[in-house]
């Protein structure tokens, strides 16, 4: 069975029709009394609103869990992360853009992922208005720039669709939020036991795991594996994937380029 099979079905438990949305075996972690100022269960429909609980440092369960991007069963290169971010185009998005919301939910549930043009759907051109993909396609670019040239006769779109496939990140906490204020909680969340579980299989079987944030809680029961990469805290604080980067060459070589 391969490593994502176990976080795939965990994630088919959560219900993504009608929020709060939590996954049901993490909802008496998230909501102890202790937590109750770091939890935003609200959900904000006019813009006004939006642009308030964007502004705020509390986990939006408002929005759909977003616990992993890509093809889980297929990629061959892993990216570990601390949690989503947030902003007021989250709130817009899947609220009045009927195609985002439905890709995040078959990103979730990890259905015919193999049959999209980008499985890492953050990297689709039609998505170019999103935050979540000006942020991605900033961090990709020289990549893809360098996988263009070496692999595809330099046709960018093509090698942007390349690393679509190749490439899958998965977060440590799957909810959104500005700042993140629940370090206490991932210790024992049900979640990030579940996506720990999977960078470890992953990460044993040889595939190219980098961490790029949150390496403690990452590594927490044990973390190994020729080609598991941790980048330091200074490239963990701006994320590149510059070639003179742990994360960039660790990329790059995963691509052969």
């Amino acid at each position: 069975m391969h490593p994502a099979e176990p976080l795939i079905q965990f994630w088919n438990e959560c219900d993504l029709e009608e929020g709060p949305y939590c996954h049901p075996r993490d909802k008496d972690f998230l909501f102890h009394r202790r937590n109750a100022s770091k939890i935003d269960t609200r959900m904000p429909k006019t813009a006004d609103e939006w642009l308030v609980a964007s502004r705020a440092s509390a986990a939006q369960l408002s929005l759909l869990p977003s616990p992993y991007l890509g093809d889980l069963r297929r990629a061959e290169i892993l990216l570990c992360l601390t949690n989503p971010g947030l902003s007021i185009v989250d709130f817009h998005a899947e609220q009045k853009v009927d195609k985002y919301r439905e890709a995040i939910v078959r990103q979730v549930r990890q259905e015919k992922i193999d049959e999209l043009d980008y499985p890492f759907f953050m990297l689709d051109p039609e998505l170019c208005w999103s935050s979540a993909y000006q942020w991605w396609m900033g961090k990709f670019q020289g990549v893809i720039d360098d996988l263009a040239k070496v692999r595809h006769a330099g046709d960018f779109a093509a090698a942007n669709r390349t690393l679509s496939r190749e490439v899958a990140t998965i977060e440590l906490f799957p909810y959104h939020s500005k700042d993140f204020q629940l370090r206490n909680v991932v210790k024992n969340l049900p979640s990030s036991h579940a996506a720990r579980l999977f960078v470890r299989e992953m990460a044993e079987r040889g595939k190219t795991v980098i961490v790029m944030r949150s390496f403690t809680e990452w590594s927490r029961g044990g973390l190994q594996g020729r080609n598991l990469k941790c980048l330091s805290s200074g490239e963990a604080r701006s994320a590149s994937f510059g070639k003179n980067t742990t994360g960039g060459a660790a990329l790059r070589s995963a691509l052969g380029i």
